[in-house]
């Protein structure tokens, strides 16, 4: 992210962008409508996992926290404690049994202290790292998973707490609750985080400000076939790793048998960059989720969040590089298309094997040809010295200004300065040479043109002095004629 877009993001926070103008605020309130379905369904699909067993392996509403805190700020917490207000309202309707004075406790000491647990993490993050990250750069993963495990730490102490002071749970079992606490939630937080900030985040930020139809949204939304061929391997992934197994009766199952997922997740980043890579890494997370609940696994449920954190870190990071990678290499390719210049790799003979750019789209064939191969009969002998020289002694070479043998006879010659430097392998071995060639063929003619007009010119004024010199002698000659020639005339006169 540059400057430009860091001092943006600043201002965005500062002054609430999203509740600048009456439309702004009226579709900032319909995002936050869906945020509260979003996050009480999300609650509820938790709870009916934790039916099939005793234990959750993550946690989702926390990363929807989490994202609403940091990117809304304090308009953020307005909306997440409504949504609270809703939950817990609704868990004392739908329990009539229920005392309010134990729900109003549940809701001041769970809600009060979380958001202050929340506060005091996600601020600071607002401070230092502003939204929205750019996870193809690495200091914003490691602010992710960072932030992400203080605030799971600290989270699960307030719940585990909680547990402990109410009897729910013993003594011995507390530091379990709060292992298995701190996990789901740093698991649900680095596996749905990520995919709502590059699937979702930027359209809704978009809406809000700019109020782009969700027509429009839904569009950009679409499912496109990287999407699909990752989901589709996902799927088959979990199905050949646990469901063929588990049908066929194979009991030898232990979480180390998930580590396989890493594979197929690799493949479609390496593949496809970080969009696929976060939701490859959704996908896998929830599909172990849901086989331990169906399966009743909760004895291993460490070993599983293991994995799973390990699903979500490896997508994150490897999308990320590879994302950062695709970004270069699309950069690169941009600046040769539209440079007139040559980019070039050569072999440790001086033979091109790649060449891009201007020059060598108007001046192939260029591959397989070595540099000394294609120099022009005009080309000055130090300059092919230096070449044949750098060549054999695999050293550097810059600005000389060769011809090429290769252009097109009626556009003229074609002049080059070429540059370049040994290419290093594993062992320190020079395996090639790679460099660039500016076309310079216009300077030559131009220099060209300039010392023939010199050259003219200095034979012109040349020219013109010796005529100047001979009419100078001409006119010399008439006056003394005419001298002695008056002086004849005044001695017959005086005579």
């Amino acid at each position: 992210m540059g400057e430009e877009q860091r001092v943006r993001c600043h201002t965005m926070q500062s002054a609430y962008f999203f509740l600048a103008t009456p439309a702004a605020t009226r579709r900032f309130l319909e995002v936050a409508g869906l945020y509260v379905v979003t996050w009480l369904s999300t609650w509820y699909m938790a709870g009916v996992l934790t039916q099939f067993d005793s234990v959750s392996l993550w946690f989702l509403p926390i990363g929807l926290r989490y994202l609403c805190l940091l990117v809304f700020g304090f308009p953020g917490i307005v909306v997440e404690l409504v949504t609270h207000v809703i939950f817990w309202g609704t868990q004392f309707l739908l329990s009539p049994q229920t005392n309010f004075g134990s729900v109003a406790f549940e809701f001041v000491y769970q809600e009060m202290l979380s958001f202050l647990v929340f506060l005091v993490v996600i601020v600071p993050v607002r401070r230092w790292k502003p939204v929205p990250w750019d996870f193809s750069q690495t200091g914003s993963t490691a602010w992710l998973m960072g932030s992400a495990l203080a605030l799971s730490a600290l989270e699960a102490l307030v719940g585990s707490g909680r547990l402990l002071y109410t009897g729910v749970i013993g003594r011995g079992d507390w530091q379990d609750a709060y292992l298995n606490w701190m996990l789901g939630d740093f698991v649900g937080i680095i596996t749905l985080v990520p995919v709502l900030m590059v699937w979702t985040l930027p359209h809704i930020l978009q809406y809000i400000e700019h109020g782009v139809g969700p027509r429009l949204i839904f569009r950009r939304l679409s499912v496109r076939p990287a999407d699909r061929n990752t989901a589709l391997a996902m799927a088959l992934s979990l199905v050949l790793v646990f469901g063929i197994p588990w049908y066929l009766g194979l009991k030898a199952h232990f979480p180390l048998t998930a580590l396989l997922l890493l594979l197929p997740l690799v493949t479609v980043t390496t593949l496809y960059g970080l969009r696929s890579a976060v939701l490859a890494a959704l996908i896998l997370d929830a599909g172990l989720v849901g086989l331990m609940a169906l399966n009743g696994l909760a004895n291993q449920a460490f070993q599983y969040q293991l994995v799973m954190i390990a699903i979500a870190a490896v997508g994150l990071w490897l999308g990320g590089m590879v994302d950062a990678r695709d970004r270069l290499m699309l950069r690169y390719r941009d600046f040769a298309s539209v440079s007139n210049d040559l980019l070039w790799e050569s072999d440790e003979h001086g033979v091109l094997v790649q060449a891009s750019g201007g020059l060598a789209d108007h001046d192939a064939p260029l591959l397989g040809q070595s540099w000394l191969s294609i120099l022009g009969d005009r080309t000055e002998p130090e300059q092919r010295l230096a070449l044949e020289q750098a060549l054999i002694q695999q050293q550097p070479f810059q600005h000389l200004e060769i011809e090429l043998t290769l252009q097109d006879e009626a556009n003229g010659p074609c002049w080059i300065r070429l540059s370049g430097l040994p290419l290093l392998d594993d062992s320190g071995r020079v395996c090639g040479f790679r460099g660039t060639a500016i076309d310079v063929s216009q300077q030559m003619l131009a220099d060209a043109l300039i010392r023939d007009y010199n050259q003219t010119l200095i034979h012109e004024v040349a020219e013109r002095t010796a005529q100047l010199e001979q009419a100078n002698r001409v006119l010399a000659e008439l006056s003394n004629t005419d001298a002695l020639t008056g002086l004849a005339n005044r001695r017959r006169f005086d005579a």
